[in-house]
């Protein structure tokens, strides 16, 4: 879990995914996914993702990297793991929770770590979406704007689509090891 950053109002600042380190193994090959959201559609071009990679059957953190996304939710970066060996990626993007990919083994051409379906309304960062992230976008609600903490859907305005889209995902956590 990581300590939400805050804007001057007391509001959660959208902020990029967390930073993690790890330990970068020799053999850079290109690695790439897709990024989908769950409860809502959105260009989703410009959204920045952190990308860890981890051995498929444990905890061991092996690559942290950093991608942004393009209009079909795709993204691609230089991975420096072995290939032939089994791994899973944890996905993270702002306003939604961390999700794992499905375990993957790259070949020496790279690696397509899969699909991952993030969870959209953390608002607070907290790794669970609950009645914090709503009182958060009430506590929004009607601004207009771009970047707003609150604006899930990302249509410039925090609304009741906004609220459903939280409440979709409500009870949701991070898949954080």
């Amino acid at each position: 879990s990581s300590t939400a950053r805050v804007t001057d109002n007391g509001s959660p600042a959208l902020s990029a995914p967390r930073s993690f380190q790890g330990n970068v193994i020799d053999g850079v090959k290109t690695m790439s996914g897709t990024v989908n959201f769950s409860g809502a559609t959105f260009p989703r071009a410009g959204i920045p993702v952190s990308i860890e990679v981890f051995v498929a059957t444990g905890t061991t953190l092996l690559e942290t990297d950093s991608a942004t996304l393009n209009a079909s939710g795709q993204y691609s970066f230089d991975g420096q793991v072995p290939a032939g060996a089994s791994y899973r990626a944890l996905i993270d993007a702002p306003r939604a929770l961390a999700r794992f990919t499905s375990v993957f083994t790259p070949t020496a051409s790279g690696a397509n770590a899969g699909a991952g379906t993030l969870g959209l309304g953390d608002l607070n960062d907290d790794d669970v979406i609950d009645g914090n992230d709503i009182n958060v976008a009430l506590a929004d609600f009607g601004n207009e704007g771009s970047n707003l903490p609150a604006d899930v859907n990302l249509d410039g305005v925090v609304d009741g689509n906004d609220i459903n889209v939280i409440l979709l995902n409500f009870g949701q956590e991070s898949d954080l090891p």
